[in-house]
């Protein structure tokens, strides 16, 4: 992208962090929104949330000259508080499309999870994903999934339970892999063409 655009490395890695930003954002709304009607899990929760939530709305408000001129923040800043937010609503058919079907690839497979709880839990496991540890998430997915769902799955023992989870985590990411593969294929021989179309000295 940065080669593409012609854009410094730095902004264009700032520019991935108003992404991360507005993701995050999208996640842990979903967890406030969801946090009252839980009550296995203390209410303080919602505060903390919504406090740092609009702490650092505030700080993007105030734009702080030291921290805007660093080229790697300085995308935040420039987006401000209504950039983030355009990025939030913009991110909201992605995460429904995640949640719903990591939701309901634990129900094929008789982990019967309830919304509330997932609408908790399952932003943690997308935030986790997220990050650049395994590729697609593989092995944190599971070990989390396991750690919050195994006591909602049928089987007789904590082993088949396990395994329902795991399968369950395994056919959403391998179907959504699959997904990703083929929208990554069309979209690389569109941006081919583009960068093919580029002066010889700028690609």
């Amino acid at each position: 992208m940065s080669k593409f655009f012609r854009i410094p490395i730095k902004r264009m890695a700032g520019s991935t962090l108003v992404s991360y930003a507005s993701w995050f954002g999208c996640l842990l709304g979903c967890m406030a929104c969801a946090l009252p009607f839980q009550n296995s899990i203390p209410k303080y929760w919602i505060a903390v949330i919504l406090v740092s939530g609009f702490a650092y709305l505030g700080l993007l408000a105030l734009s702080p000259a030291r921290l805007v001129k660093i080229e790697l923040l300085a995308p935040l800043f420039e987006a401000g508080v209504k950039g983030h937010a355009i990025g939030l609503a913009a991110r909201l058919p992605h995460l429904v499309i995640l949640l719903l079907g990591s939701w309901v690839s634990l129900l094929f497979f008789d982990v019967n999870v309830p919304f509330v709880t997932a609408l908790i839990y399952m932003p943690i496991l997308l935030a986790a994903t997220s990050l650049p540890i395994t590729p697609q998430g593989a092995g944190t997915r599971d070990y989390l999934a396991k750690l919050f769902f195994v006591s909602y799955a049928v089987g007789g023992t904590a082993e088949e339970q396990g395994g329902r989870v795991a399968a369950s985590t395994l056919a959403w990411v391998v179907s959504n892999t699959i997904v990703c593969a083929v929208v990554g294929v069309i979209a690389s021989r569109m941006v081919a063409k583009r960068l093919a179309a580029l002066p010889s000295e700028n690609v």
